[in-house]
């Protein structure tokens, strides 16, 4: 019977602790601008602005690292090929383009 009563006082500790409804976003904001006024919605904007490119290239060269390690021969020739076939094509659309100019 003490067990019961045990897990009975848990189940309610735990249904009271549900009904405490967090504070609304107007009353955190309200709060905000009392403690540390207009400042504080701006606090930490600057480390962002420096955080973000840097996390981004990181993000990126890893990516583009990964990618080449586990990329196939066939799939690198590929791309030598298409990079390749590519300036070839913007020669020979540069040449047209000039005659026709001309």
């Amino acid at each position: 019977q003490a067990t019961t009563t045990t897990t009975a006082n848990a189940t309610t500790s735990s249904q009271q602790k549900s009904t405490v409804k967090p504070p609304s976003m107007m009353k955190t904001m309200s709060h905000l601008l009392e403690e540390q006024g207009l400042r504080g919605f701006f606090k930490g904007v600057s480390m962002n602005w420096v955080k973000g490119p840097i996390a981004f290239s990181i993000s990126f060269t890893a990516f583009d690292t990964i990618q080449g390690w586990i990329e196939t021969e066939s799939e690198k020739e590929k791309k030598r090929f298409t990079g390749v076939q590519r300036r070839m094509t913007n020669k020979m659309e540069r040449r047209i383009t000039n005659h026709e100019d001309g």
